[in-house]
């Protein structure tokens, strides 16, 4: 109950509404904030997969597409992502 008491008031401060929140198509922004120290370790990739899969598993029990971006989910995939952007001529 208090989920939900929660969420009401969150809906009711319009302030949010296109920055938090889109009423219209229920899209919500999450933040994720990581240990600096698991971050800079060589647990951080490990700990991004897990973080992947998790977002993975909720999508399908969901039916709901979820949007990442941001570091550091991303850097993994840097090298592989620059040499894909380059284009020849």
């Amino acid at each position: 109950m208090q989920i939900d008491e929660g969420a009401a008031s969150f809906l009711n401060l319009p302030f949010y509404n296109g920055l938090l929140y889109n009423a219209e198509t229920r899209a919500y922004l999450m933040g994720l904030s990581m240990d600096p120290e698991i971050i800079n370790s060589k647990k951080r990739d490990a700990t991004i997969n897990e973080v992947t899969a998790q977002i993975a598993n909720f999508e399908k029990a969901a039916n709901v597409e979820v949007k990442l971006s941001g570091l550091p989910i991303y850097a993994p995939y840097w090298p592989h992502a620059l040499l894909t952007k380059c284009v020849i001529s």
